[in-house]
């Protein structure tokens, strides 16, 4: 399936936007790696996104992350479903949450949630960053049909990361 991975909404307001968009880039090239999808180029999906801006006069199209704006992208783009993702902090706990959407259906077809301690500081880039990996271990995965399968809520090894039970 072609997925088009949508920029991280950092809703915790904590990191600076150079660090949401190399953990974006991070999250691309590990979902990426696995194989399991075909993932849209970044520079055409800016490009297109650049196209949807201006088709709907819009001021930015650097944020791009309610359905309104991120469904017509992956739809210009003839991809299958996209990955939404978002960050929150909760109690000094940074959680990420992803979502894949098919976008025919216009529903979300499987998601998953990781999280690590915001504190200490040290650090804390490299936690969000085997965060990301963890997160990508578990989200749904396509099977024999073309339907996702549920993937593992275990915790990676070595990713010194907790597991986050589904809801």
């Amino acid at each position: 399936p072609r997925i088009a991975v949508m920029e991280i909404d950092d809703r915790s307001e904590s990191l600076k936007p150079k660090l949401v968009a190399d953990l974006t880039e991070h999250l691309r090239g590990a979902l990426t790696a696995t194989e399991r999808y075909v993932v849209i180029d970044k520079t055409r999906q800016a490009e297109a996104l650049k196209r949807i801006v201006v088709e709907q006069q819009k001021e930015s199209y650097k944020q791009c992350y309610d359905k309104t704006c991120q469904i017509p992208l992956g739809q210009a783009l003839s991809a299958d479903s996209i990955l939404r993702t978002t960050l929150t902090l909760i109690g000094g706990v940074y959680t990420f949450t992803a979502e894949v959407v098919d976008l025919e259906k216009q529903a979300s077809l499987g998601g998953a949630q990781a999280e690590c301690d915001g504190e200490p500081r040290k650090r804390r880039d490299r936690r969000l960053l085997k965060v990301v990996k963890t997160l990508v271990a578990r989200l749904p995965r396509p099977g024999h049909d073309g339907k996702l399968v549920a993937a593992t809520t275990a915790p990676v090894p070595g990713s010194g990361v907790a597991a986050v039970p589904p809801p």
